[in-house]
């Protein structure tokens, strides 16, 4: 099982999480379309998730696909768009 990392923040480094997911030995890939990256049971949103990180009609993929059975992992979820979602 492959786990997909959305990179949410372009102009931020994914070294972290490359190299925390690498040294576990989780088969894992990073991209910036969030419809491939949804296309997985497993998906992190990394590094931060804030107001401006999605638009409304990501936001609503976003709840569908954890509404549908996805695990959903993040940090630094500052999106109240998202507070549901992430049970908070």
């Amino acid at each position: 099982m492959q786990v997909a990392v959305y990179w949410a923040k372009a102009d931020e480094s994914t070294l972290e999480i490359e190299h925390s997911l690498g040294a576990m030995g989780i088969p894992f890939f990073i991209t910036r379309d969030l419809k491939q990256a949804l296309g997985h049971n497993l998906v992190i949103l990394y590094p931060t998730v804030d107001g401006r990180t999605f638009s409304d009609a990501e936001l609503a993929q976003i709840t569908r696909f954890v509404e549908n059975g996805g695990s959903l992992l993040a940090t630094n979820v500052f999106a109240g768009s998202l507070k549901p979602v992430f049970g908070f």
